[in-house]
């Protein structure tokens, strides 16, 4: 990135990833987890699951009760907390197509570096 866009060596690349709307790696794994979770979507339950009413948070998916903290570094556990963390909007029902191109977007406009910064963004 750096040759293709002529930025100096001790510059950030964030600016070129940005302009250029390519993803960094941390973004591709971020993308890759939730269209992977969002093939099983159906096989795990929401916050409202045996709710007859709607909770602020009732459309983000349960996480697994664990003992070990050892647990949550089990993938399914990775990709339930980077799907809670989606605007609303996306976790509307709509096609895996359409989701990964808005995910895309997202991803392309914030520029993560890390999967804690996507985690920590507002």
């Amino acid at each position: 990135m750096r040759n293709i866009a002529g930025v100096p060596y001790l510059a950030s690349c964030r600016p070129v990833f940005k302009e250029y709307r390519i993803l960094p790696v941390p973004c591709l794994y971020i993308l890759y987890l939730l269209v992977l979770i969002r093939k099983d979507i159906d096989k795990i339950n929401t916050n409202n699951f045996n709710l007859n009413y709607s909770t602020r948070h009732g459309t983000d998916l349960m996480t697994p009760s664990h003992r070990l903290t050892l647990s949550e570094s089990n993938p399914m556990y990775a990709e339930i907390a980077l799907y809670n963390k989606l605007p609303k909007n996306f976790k509307e029902k709509m096609s895996i197509e359409l989701l990964k191109r808005k995910v895309k977007e997202y991803l392309a406009d914030n520029c993560f570096y890390t999967v804690d910064e996507y985690l920590e963004a507002p």
